[in-house]
């Protein structure tokens, strides 16, 4: 039955139409829709689960979604592992705590070679000490080290930035191999990335796909040219897959590197100590000496015992007249008794 409200609203309409015009006339009907809906129920739309997680999660501009900060204790000082999450991260700590812990066990033990080297050289330019990582993830700390691409040494330098570093690349000579001299231009690269990106993150990216790879994304993400350790984060979608999985890796291996028994990774007591491990002499069998009683006798090279047919060419080479040489042939070709 309908309701009484719309017969009485239509006259209502009608007769103020005539009587004011048409302004008033839709004043009424808005009055009339009100009143009729008053009592109505109505539903709004049911919000998205994922859309209600993301409202309901603290809001901080600082903080890109998918990363938190862990607790400052787990913070090494001075290190590049800020104490931040994020699910390749997590990727990575997994992997190299199980499947691949006994490869970086021994990548670890070859690293005690090389980290008080690197270590004093990055402590002299005040930059992370973490970053000794970066040449674990490059060569596993092999400087003989090749790629594909003809990257060569402990830090994997084309020889184009090698030269514009400062190393020789020329003939037989490839400082590339020189442990040193390698880490002093890595050192001076990454400096120079983080004084132009503002980030270690961000410098790290850049040494793995190239400043203007990275320059590319800050830009399209931030609109500017530099950034923090969060804008990596911020702009990691454009980066390559290899630079995706790269900075995420590096901080991975410096906090499973710094304290492997805790991730149950077994590293030789001298590895971990950052000594290198001695290697086994060979055996030697002794020589015996001389002594009064037991002389020792010379060894000299004795000559085969010279037969008739040596003799007839030594005849032949000294000019023996030739009776005598046909002598030594009859004697030569004589079968013996």
């Amino acid at each position: 039955m309908p309701m009484r409200w719309t017969s009485s609203s239509g006259k209502s309409l009608k007769q103020t139409l005539a009587r004011f015009g048409i302004k008033a006339a839709i004043v009424v009907s808005g009055v009339a829709v009100a009143a009729g809906t008053i009592h109505k129920q109505t539903y709004l739309p049911r919000t998205p689960l994922a859309k209600r997680i993301v409202a309901s999660a603290p809001v901080n501009v600082k903080t890109p979604w998918g990363t938190t900060h862990a607790a400052d204790s787990s913070v090494a000082p001075g290190g590049l592992d800020a104490g931040v999450d994020h699910d390749r991260i997590s990727y990575w700590v997994k992997r190299l705590s199980t499947t691949l812990s006994a490869d970086f066990a021994r990548t670890l033990e070859r690293k005690a070679k090389y980290s008080d080297m690197i270590a004093a050289k990055l402590e002299a330019k005040q930059m992370p000490r973490d970053l000794v990582y970066l040449a674990m993830i490059e060569s596993e700390f092999n400087p003989n080290a090749k790629s594909p691409v003809k990257a060569v040494g402990l830090w994997q330098f084309m020889s184009a930035t090698a030269r514009q570093f400062g190393l020789t690349v020329k003939g037989r000579v490839d400082e590339r191999r020189d442990p040193a001299r390698a880490t002093d231009a890595a050192v001076a690269y990454l400096s120079s990335l983080h004084d132009r990106l503002g980030s270690w993150y961000l410098a790290a990216a850049a040494y793995n796909s190239g400043e203007g790879t990275v320059l590319r994304a800050l830009k399209a993400t931030t609109g500017k040219t530099t950034g923090t350790d969060d804008d990596f984060f911020r702009i990691l979608p454009l980066l390559p897959k290899e630079t995706q999985d790269y900075v995420p890796k590096l901080i991975a291996s410096a906090r499973v590197g710094n304290d492997p028994a805790r991730y149950g990774v077994a590293v030789k007591e001298a590895a971990a100590s950052g000594d290198v491990a001695p290697t086994p002499a060979a055996t030697v069998t002794p020589t015996p000496t001389a002594t009064a009683a037991t002389p020792v006798a010379k060894h000299v090279k004795k000559s085969p015992p010279k037969t008739t047919k040596h003799k007839v060419a030594t005849a032949v080479k000294k000019k023996i007249a030739p009776k005598t040489r046909a002598k030594l042939k009859t004697a030569h070709r004589t079968p013996k008794p």
